[in-house]
């Protein structure tokens, strides 16, 4: 799909912005007597030429395979290897990215939202597997008291993820052993239910609850020549330091708060993720 699109992208005359002091440029493509603003695109992600893309994302699948095989456990000089070319983030910035490019004008904008959300979850349960592990989504309904009264609460998981293929959590129970993975496009209007599922799931279960949030960007386009970042910076600070930090925060494409305190302690790329955390922190 990714391929299709970008040669879609490339056959049609587009008018370019570079936005000041950051890697991102504002595509405006003509479609027909229309013309039409694309999603703020990252060069330093972004894989315009399908042949060079389709070598970044067979790196990428020659990577996980090698990673499921070796439960992570690859040399430095890989890992560095891997950092230093930004394959991970690349193929995967490159994928969602050309895809939603393409719905921006095809697509009505919200119909493009809803599916450029479908394409990323899959993408992601797409790398788990490829990874070896187990994942599924669950709609939870786990019972529990209140002022002497049962009760069920409900609460629907993007995914439970696990180190074994089979998933041993059920609606009625939280695996001990498995972590509740969030998935969003952006962290925009995310966070407060995120971090307020975390807390009610451990106060109903009685039991610590690793949760891991998944994100693309954040980042949307403002106007004509401007982009706007969507992550709620002071908010984030405010629920950390209300629940106490996530599992992990990894980004394909971050903000600028992930090179500044405190920020910087919490946010993570997937290189980060897939070549490090998953193996030694998330399980």
């Amino acid at each position: 799909m990714a391929v299709a699109s970008l040669e879609d992208l490339a056959n049609r005359p587009t008018a370019e912005i570079a936005v000041v002091g950051t890697p991102l440029v504002l595509r405006t493509l003509t479609v027909g007597q229309a013309s039409v603003a694309l999603r703020p695109i990252n060069t330093e992600l972004f894989i315009d030429h399908p042949s060079d893309y389709e070598a970044t994302f067979n790196e990428f699948l020659s990577l996980l395979a090698k990673l499921s095989s070796a439960k992570g456990a690859i040399s430095s000089s890989e890992k560095e290897a891997m950092r230093a070319s930004r394959t991970i983030s690349r193929a995967l910035y490159t994928t969602l990215q050309a895809a939603g490019a393409t719905m921006d004008y095809l697509c009505s904008s919200q119909h493009a939202r809803k599916n450029y959300g479908m394409r990323f979850e899959e993408l992601i349960e797409a790398m788990f597997e490829a990874l070896g592990l187990g994942h599924e989504p669950i709609n939870f309904g786990l019972s529990y008291t209140a002022e002497g009264v049962p009760q069920i609460f409900n609460n629907q998981v993007d995914l439970v993820i696990s180190k074994k293929k089979k998933i041993e959590s059920t609606r009625t129970r939280l695996d001990a052993e498995e972590v509740v993975t969030s998935i969003k496009t952006s962290s925009k209007d995310r966070f407060a239910k995120i971090f307020l599922d975390k807390e009610l799931l451990r106060t109903v279960t009685g039991q610590e609850i690793p949760v891991v949030a998944l994100f693309h960007n954040d980042v949307q386009r403002s106007g004509i020549e401007k982009i706007s970042w969507t992550f709620v910076a002071g908010n984030f600070i405010a629920y950390v330091s209300a629940f106490g930090p996530l599992t992990g925060v990894y980004y394909v494409d971050p903000p600028i708060h992930i090179t500044k305190a405190p920020w910087k302690k919490y946010l993570r790329t997937f290189e980060d993720l897939l070549l490090e955390d998953l193996w030694t922190v998330v399980f």
